[in-house]
């Protein structure tokens, strides 16, 4: 599900900004977070530690100016450290978060 919700510091690129996910660690769900400064079409992309696509939480969906949330579960997931990659216009951001089962 996409929520709105407020926006700290993270990564930034082109004005569009990925925060840090919460809880990180995680043994189950995690809150991805992001700020978009136009209109985009919107890529939210979770990978392994080998670069191996494990969920597709976005896939071109249309969000509006302002700041985003999705949950991301990853209870099914072995222990380790997991990228999720958000890609909004020409802006591709790359934080990562520590799944512990």
């Amino acid at each position: 599900s996409v929520e709105g919700g407020g926006i700290g510091s993270g990564a930034v690129r082109g004005g569009s900004i990925l925060e840090q996910s919460y809880p990180n660690p995680t043994t189950g769900v995690a809150t991805l977070r992001f700020h978009l400064p136009v209109r985009s079409g919107v890529e939210l992309v979770v990978y392994d530690s080998q670069g191996v696509e494990v969920s597709r939480l976005l896939d071109g969906s249309v969000l509006e100016v302002g700041s985003h949330a999705v949950e991301f579960d990853g209870s099914g997931l072995a222990s380790g450290t997991y990228y999720y990659t958000l890609r909004a216009g020409d802006a591709a951001l790359t934080r990562s978060l520590t799944i512990t089962q």
